[in-house]
């Protein structure tokens, strides 16, 4: 049976010789040691579906206490402490006092012009590249909220799909989701490592969505291809 993973010692052509335990291991705590989010949400995200998919249901129980976990290594890493914080402050405090990690509060202000934007052009959104427009008009910067952040990441909303919504609106959100759905392929006992790598592009897939509003950054296209390649491929096998 091939596989991503292949086992020290084993011969070459045994599997897909992708990768090693070891390697594996070694690029996971790389992750980890980035002290980054949206890292940290990739890994959790792609631990639940693995779980799910081989049907270890039960195991999924240990998630809350992975939460926890994860909530007190947050409160340990300073630079984690100050954005999980200024998340926090910036979401819930009426009168800002500017004590609030600078790429939090980019990330709320263009959370919030999205939802203002769709109030106003709610199915279509005001059409595509128009976000920065939105920005001028509704950043919390125009109420002299962290004015020197009131323009910060315009072009890209700090957000795939809030840059969606905001340009496509609800329709676009629509189209989004049902291309990841569509897209995604079952799990088959006859090719494993087919699903293995759309669950991995379904996750990059995720990050991008959620943190990087770039259209073509880091060849973000070819991972969309990737996708729309791994179900075509499981539609010529198992169909």
């Amino acid at each position: 049976m091939m596989r991503l993973v292949r086992k020290r010692g084993e011969e070459m052509g045994a599997g897909l010789d992708f990768i090693t335990k070891r390697r594996a291991s070694i690029i996971i705590l790389s992750l980890l040691l980035t002290y980054s989010g949206i890292a940290f949400l990739g890994l959790l995200l792609g631990g639940v579906l693995l779980l799910l998919r081989h049907g270890a249901v039960r195991y999924a129980l240990v998630i809350p206490f992975v939460l926890i976990v994860a909530r007190i290594i947050i409160f340990q890493v300073p630079e984690l402490e100050e954005r999980y914080q200024g998340l926090v402050s910036v979401s819930s405090e009426k009168t800002q006092t500017g004590e609030f990690h600078g790429s939090s509060f980019i990330l709320f202000n263009h959370a919030f012009i999205t939802v203002q934007n769709l109030k106003e052009n709610p199915l279509f959104g005001s059409g595509l590249g128009t976000h920065y427009l939105a920005t001028e008009k509704y950043s919390l910067g125009n109420k002299g909220v962290e004015f020197h952040y009131r323009t910060q990441n315009a072009q890209d909303a700090s957000s795939m799909m809030l840059r969606i919504l905001s340009e496509l609106g609800l329709f676009g959100g629509f189209l989004v989701i049902l291309f990841l759905y569509r897209n995604h392929i079952p799990r088959v006992p006859e090719d494993p490592v087919l699903w293995i790598i759309s669950t991995a592009l379904f996750v990059t897939l995720i990050m991008q969505l959620l943190r990087q509003g770039n259209y073509i950054l880091n060849g973000f296209p070819f991972f969309v291809l990737g996708y729309v390649y791994t179900r075509h491929e499981f539609h010529k096998r198992f169909r």
